[in-house]
């Protein structure tokens, strides 16, 4: 009993540590910035922002990484690269992808490790739909029971909320596995390490830890989750409709006069100020923008209105 006690102590500890890079949060850029997701997403009610800061409780953050799948900005880093795991997954040759996580007591060798399926942003999901792969199964057989069960049913949302919107542009199919997909077990604490640094863990940005914000923070700068969508439509080029809806579309009334305030708050360098004829005139590039807001709430004027696609 008390070896049934340990293992499954085991599976619960948090596979990657998650920490903050305070200078990339919006609410850092523009104190009047509403957004909370990621305090809103967290599973186990780690995150919460207090003297302008975002803070993690260390002791009750379960690594399911559910902040940075849902945060527009990369506020939330890790040595886990996402993005170069689910490149790997879809180099592949097999036709089809299974995702598990490290919580389950079961996976074969071939499944590709994550630490929880709540990583998945919906641009991931939208990569991995236009791969080339036939299917992309997710292993939940044991979801009900994790800390991270709240964080699962948002991703399950969203994949739901994608599939109805796009399902038909997209020509993988995906399929959450509710049973034991193998029967392999984890048997030591060895194993399963290894297992894990051979298909989950590497580093994502290698200086972090000796320089700190210096070569991290960027001011303006394309996200892995913007870098993964512009992927996934890549791919999939041959998708008008696809294309057209999946990017955010902005409008800008009359009221706009051409100040730089909504060009110098965009933290992804979506918009900006372009000299026409001896007038200016407001440029929007849809493939950069992430849907953060922080243009509406900057505007002066209330001359911007953003609308975003896939808000499921």
């Amino acid at each position: 009993m008390a070896a049934v006690s340990l293992l499954t102590g085991f599976f619960r500890d948090p596979v990657v540590e998650v920490s903050v890079l305070q200078r990339r949060c919006l609410k850092n850029r523009l104190n009047s910035c509403r957004c909370a997701l990621c305090i809103d997403a967290c599973p186990t009610g780690a995150l919460r922002y207090h003297n302008s800061h975002i803070e993690i409780d260390s002791s009750i953050c379960s690594g399911c990484m559910r902040c940075s799948a849902v945060c527009p900005n990369e506020v939330f880093i890790s040595s886990y690269d996402f993005s170069s795991a689910l490149e790997a997954a879809v180099r592949d040759e097999n036709e089809c992808i299974v995702f598990s996580c490290p919580n389950q007591k079961q996976y074969a060798e071939s499944e590709t490790v994550v630490p929880c399926h709540a990583v998945f942003s919906v641009e991931a999901l939208l990569f991995l739909g236009t791969s080339g792969k036939k299917e992309i199964h997710f292993n939940t057989a044991d979801c009900a029971s994790c800390v991270n069960n709240s964080a699962l049913l948002q991703f399950s949302r969203e994949l739901a909320g994608l599939l109805k919107q796009f399902g038909a542009s997209l020509p993988a199919a995906f399929l959450l596995q509710a049973a034991p997909i193998h029967d392999e077990k984890i048997s030591a604490r060895r194993s399963f390490l290894a297992a894990l640094k051979k298909r989950a863990l590497s580093v994502a940005c290698p200086t972090r830890q000796s320089t700190g914000l210096d070569n991290c923070a960027v001011s303006r700068r394309i996200t892995p989750n913007i870098s993964l969508r512009q992927k996934g439509i890549a791919a999939a080029i041959y998708s008008t409709s696809l294309t057209e809806n999946i990017l955010p579309f902005l409008t800008v009334s009359d009221t706009c006069r051409p100040c730089p305030r909504c060009a110098g708050i965009c933290p992804t360098g979506a918009l900006r100020l372009k000299k026409e004829n001896g007038s200016k005139r407001l440029e929007f590039n849809r493939h950069h923008c992430s849907s953060c807001g922080l243009c509406l709430d900057f505007c002066k004027h209330s001359a911007l209105r953003l609308f975003t696609p896939y808000s499921f």
